[in-house]
């Protein structure tokens, strides 16, 4: 038999909220009119009943719940199975149904005729059945109407709402269960903790520990902090990662923050306090609040806050000292440098535990995850940024290639090169790079020698070293176009080949000429998106993974030491997050 649609459902639950009053006329005694109560009164009346309701379920206690339920009771579980008041009640009675926790979220009321009330909300319930314990986040639909002065709970509807689920490829740090994995910490100069002996150490983790006892606990599958006490921490230091939480802000004027590395702070707040407009609430949450004035991040670059009372989604992305912060899938922090806190212009810490402020009002937060960035993405011992302060210009103008904020802008004109000031050897190189223009063209050169660097007019690239191709996918289509030519010699996908005097055996498949290896599959994306190089460089072996994919390169490079460029060829390109790790 096929199970009524939710829509249709939905539609029976409000039919009776207007036509059972009509049906039950005769049953409800009549009443001397009422004083008319103003809406306050009326949602105050109706809260404390739906939360009488509520404590009643998950106590068992079958009396005041049936002075509760109207006798038309048609209540209909998210599973589509409908009952009567007298089966619902017979269901507790008899122990087959047991609710274990209830815990409302978002409640709202609306009042479509006289006596009658629609409450509409979420909540994640917890109950025992037939089938063994279950926990379940709903959307719902309940209906009120007014009986002898009284309000009573007459239908209900409601929707299983998807689960939260951890992101591929993530590892949780909260289990919904209870706070393991979790310590008690307050905002506190990780140079003065480190510096404790191990016998201060354990009584003051000791101390935090009874105090995040207080003041933080487990609520239906999600941590709920009164606002109060010590910051609950992770046990573990982090180093470079992405972070993934959800957190909401029960109350309005509420304020919390995320720790990195023990450091303040990814800030959280109610945009719409009036209170803190003075701080500068008004921007959003997202931001890196306490960097110096107007420096990057210190704002977000837009408000993306959900409404206070809802929940929001949060990731963020640290690398190095480097912070991107996603919210609600917007980016309101991109790659902008977070400052250190307790010790002010110096580097923040390479590890470091990652914090949930309490700051005076209640907060709940689910979902938490974390993935460790790895080797591939340029994070580890050894590997740093690599900054504008070490390429210096070979033949292009002054505003060919602009720095800024970790990232390089460069304009496409003239053709040419910059080169680091240092040659380098064996090295892993992490970078990211996005083309503006369909059918962009750049590249990155390896080991670039000296004598075909010097004298570069503008207008020509290096006749030496090894490229890793820089292609935007259009630029097949525009050469065939402009040239007449078929595009079967090159990809767009990261070709890895030899320039003018250099050589280098290729890893197949191999391009017509043989010179060239071309990637085994399609990873890259077109412009505007951004793509990953990651490139490994030892003893003459280049190797590309584009995007997380290995896909080309090759072996028995001459040279196999030289000079590291990036490719001005014609177009604007960007390239942000270079990483390098320097190896024997």
């Amino acid at each position: 038999m096929n199970r009524p649609s939710l829509s249709f459902l939905v539609c029976r639950v409000i039919a009776a909220a207007i036509v059972l009053p009509l049906a039950a006329s005769a049953r409800v005694p009549a009443q001397e009119p009422a004083p008319a109560a103003t809406a306050t009164d009326r949602e105050g009346a109706l809260n404390a009943a739906a939360d009488a309701r509520v404590a009643a379920l998950v106590a068992g206690d079958v009396a005041a719940l049936g002075a509760i339920l109207s006798d038309d009771l048609h209540y209909i579980h998210s599973s589509g199975v409908a009952d009567t008041k007298e089966a619902f009640l017979a269901n507790l009675v008899s122990g087959k149904t047991k609710y274990v926790e209830y815990a409302p979220g978002e409640r709202s009321w609306r009042f479509p005729a006289p006596g009658i009330a629609i409450e509409s909300g979420k909540a994640r319930i917890k109950v025992v059945n037939a089938t063994g314990p279950m926990a379940v986040n709903l959307s719902y639909l309940a209906t009120w109407r007014e009986e002898n002065g009284q309000w009573r709970f007459l239908a209900w509807q409601s929707a299983r709402l998807p689960q939260p689920t951890t992101p591929a490829g993530f590892t949780p740090l909260f289990n919904e269960s209870d706070l393991s994995g979790w310590r008690g910490r307050p905002h506190f100069d990780p140079a003065a903790e480190a510096a404790f002996s191990p016998e201060d150490r354990a009584a003051k983790q000791a101390e935090w520990d009874a105090d995040m006892r207080q003041h933080w606990k487990v609520d239906g599958g999600e941590i709920v902090s009164d606002g109060h006490g010590v910051f609950l921490t992770t046990d573990r230091d982090y180093g470079d990662f992405e972070l993934h939480l959800e957190w909401m802000l029960p109350e309005a004027c509420a304020d919390s923050g995320i720790y990195l590395r023990g450091n303040p702070q990814v800030q959280i707040w109610d945009p719409d306090c009036e209170r803190d407009f003075q701080h500068g609430s008004q921007k959003g949450s997202g931001g890196l609040w306490n960097n110096p004035a107007d420096s990057p991040g210190k704002w977000p670059l837009e408000r993306a806050d959900s409404p206070t009372g809802t929940w929001n989604t949060t990731r963020i992305r640290m690398q190095g000292e480097h912070v991107t912060v996603i919210l609600n899938d917007r980016v309101v922090v991109d790659d902008a440098r977070l400052a250190n806190f307790f010790a002010a212009g110096t580097p923040l810490p390479e590890k470091g535990p990652i914090q949930i402020q309490t700051h005076g009002a209640p907060m709940r937060v689910r979902n938490v995850a974390i993935r460790e960035l790895s080797t591939l993405e340029g994070s580890g011992p050894g590997w740093r940024d690599l900054t504008g302060a070490e390429f210096e210009n070979v033949n292009g103008e002054p505003d060919t290639w602009t720095w800024k904020d970790g990232g390089v802008h460069c304009t496409g004109r003239p053709v040419g090169v910059i080169k680091t000031k240092q040659p380098v050897k064996n090295l892993e190189m992490s970078v990211e790079w996005r083309h503006l223009t369909k059918g962009g063209n750049s590249g990155v050169f390896l080991w670039a020698p000296a004598e075909v660097l010097k004298d570069l007019k503008p207008g020509a690239l290096p006749p030496g070293g090894i490229e890793v191709q820089v292609l935007d996918h259009g630029y097949a289509e525009e050469y065939e176009r402009s040239t007449g030519k078929k595009s079967d010699w090159f990809t767009t996908d990261g070709d890895v080949f030899p320039v003018g005097s250099s050589d280098m055996t290729p890893f197949p498949p191999v391009a017509p000429g043989g010179k060239r290896s071309f990637p085994t599959a399609s990873h890259s994306l077109g412009s505007p998106e951004w793509n990953h190089y990651y490139i490994r460089a030892i003893d003459g072996e280049v190797r590309l993974w584009v995007n997380g994919h290995e896909v080309s390169g090759g072996t028995e490079c001459k040279p196999a030491e030289g000079f590291l460029c990036l490719e001005s060829e014609g177009a604007p390109v960007e390239f942000r997050r270079l990483r390098i790790r320097h190896l024997p």
